[in-house]
């Protein structure tokens, strides 16, 4: 057996869970989550250009904007990364998609 498999087959075994399933059959769900939190995070980027106007953003300050969400976005990476290694990769991918629905 491979690590991931072994991982994977001694946490469903603590949850409870009799079987796995193959890799094959978590890729779509997995591929599904991934791509919609990817969607989602792009999602504010243009109303930032519609509420210029009402708010009466400069050219400077909606690129200050911009530029925060994507250091946001780079610093979530950065962060998330070893706190994933640590606390495991399903415990954190479930507890990020249950916060952000």
């Amino acid at each position: 057996m491979n690590g991931v498999a072994d991982v994977t087959r001694v946490s469903l075994r603590r949850m409870g869970c009799r079987g796995t399933i193959s890799s094959r059959a978590a890729y779509t769900p997995m591929a599904s989550i991934i791509g919609l939190a990817l969607f989602a995070s792009g999602t504010p980027l243009p109303l930032y250009e519609t509420y210029r106007a009402p708010w009466g953003f400069t050219p400077v300050v909606l690129t200050l904007v911009y530029a925060t969400c994507a250091f946001g976005v780079l610093a979530s990476l950065l962060l998330g990364g070893p706190v994933s290694d640590q606390a495991g990769r399903r415990t954190i991918t479930l507890t990020s998609s249950g916060r952000s629905s």
